[in-house]
């Protein structure tokens, strides 16, 4: 694809690695603030765990769907990935601050579901380009990307916070349409120079690469721990807000302060841990962060409060969003570079079976055996992953 990079001057790469990690950390605005509004969701539809376990099963569900399309516009139409990106980000806009209107279970279960449809067609798009425009450094120019997830997920919990302190959900939900708008607008006036080749790729062609895709035995794997990573990570970040506020008593604030604190460690570890998989292997990087995150996990449920607790919820911002870039690289190693963007909703869309599933499980865990037993669910799974990671045969020393 040499192609593709010699179109893109070196000054254009730096804006695409820049806007694409900026653009990144808006759209984690959107998800982090999501988590840090549910219990507030929760307690105005007066939900249970179990309604809340599937509010958060179907928006899993939904985005692992909605990113197939995405996939497929972003391959077959690369030259256009400016135009996907900032259109995206108008509808991630819009779809949130219709969610600002529900006012029952139903409705919340519909709009969580349509705004991560939205929030999908991000990751598609700008990882897409960035694997082509970076083939050779890969895994670190996804990390900085994923950066800006972690930025995201930084700013996103306490700013989203802050404001519940002085007025309600659905305002911040509706003014939510605002930087979206500007977002894009930053996006297209920036990146829209950039030239990308496009693939010549059919709807007959594209349906027959993806098929070829399950027959990929090393990407079936990755997927495998991906989505035991995904699953782990889906249960923590839906209940944690929970327990924080309703067994712990914190306020919207205090929990904003935490997860902010636990993500602002993932934006030093992210680049490191990119590096290092592209210097001697994915699996080096992999394989000990989701043993990391089981242990760390399952301390969460033996301590569940005090200063030891706090601390080990900072402490899982190093592997929770850092780990998904490198994940995605060791995808993107073994696919044809055609298929950048389609591999990358399948990974995303993995999470049917796996994310979308698991958080609905823990919601009726909860229920029966209270909220901080989800933890212990959740490491035991990332524990199993690791193990899987380190001994099946998916990726090669460099």
């Amino acid at each position: 694809m040499n192609m593709q990079r010699d179109n893109v001057t070196q000054r254009q790469r730096l804006w695409l690695l820049v806007i694409t990690c900026l653009g990144h950390s808006v759209k984690h605005i959107y998800n982090a603030g999501f988590f840090i509004i549910l219990p507030e969701l929760k307690q105005s539809l007066q939900l249970t765990n179990a309604g809340v376990g599937t509010i958060s099963m179907g928006r899993n569900i939904s985005g692992g769907i909605g990113n197939f399309p995405w996939g497929f516009l972003s391959d077959r139409f690369s030259h256009q990935f400016v135009t996907i990106l900032a259109v995206g980000m108008i509808l991630i806009g819009i779809t949130h601050s219709v969610f600002g209107f529900v006012t029952s279970y139903w409705q919340a279960f519909a709009m969580a579901a349509i705004s991560h449809i939205a929030i999908g067609s991000w990751h598609p798009a700008a990882i897409g380009s960035l694997s082509r425009v970076f083939a050779e450094k890969r895994g670190f120019a996804i990390s900085i990307h994923g950066i800006g997830a972690s930025i995201g997920e930084t700013i996103g919990p306490i700013f989203v916070g802050a404001l519940l302190s002085f007025t309600v959900w659905q305002s911040i939900l509706h003014w939510g349409l605002v930087p979206a708008l500007l977002t894009s607008v930053m996006v297209f006036v920036t990146l829209r120079s950039i030239r990308i080749e496009s693939q010549d790729l059919t709807v007959r062609l594209y349906i027959a690469a993806f098929i070829n895709l399950f027959r990929n035995k090393k990407l079936l794997l990755v997927l495998v721990f991906t989505g035991g990573y995904a699953s782990a990570q889906s249960i923590v970040i839906t209940f944690l807000p929970i327990y924080v506020r309703e067994d712990l008593g914190q306020s919207a604030v205090v929990l904003g302060t935490y997860l902010t604190a636990a993500q602002a460690i993932g934006i030093l570890s992210q680049p490191a841990m990119g590096y290092f998989s592209d210097r001697f292997s994915r699996k080096s990087v992999i394989v000990p962060s989701l043993l990391l995150m089981g242990v760390l996990y399952i301390l969460l449920f033996v301590m569940s409060s005090g200063p030891a607790f706090v601390a080990i919820v900072i402490a899982t911002g190093l592997v929770n969003f850092s780990l998904m870039a490198i994940c995605l690289a060791a995808c993107a190693d073994v696919v044809d570079p055609k298929l950048h963007g389609t591999t990358i909703s399948l990974v995303f869309s993995s999470f049917v079976i796996f994310a979308g599933i698991f958080p609905l499980v823990a919601g009726f865990l909860a229920d029966t055996e209270g909220v901080k037993s989800v933890f212990f669910f959740a490491g035991c799974i990332a524990l199993i992953s690791g193990i899987f990671a380190l001994l099946v045969p998916w990726g090669k020393v460099r």
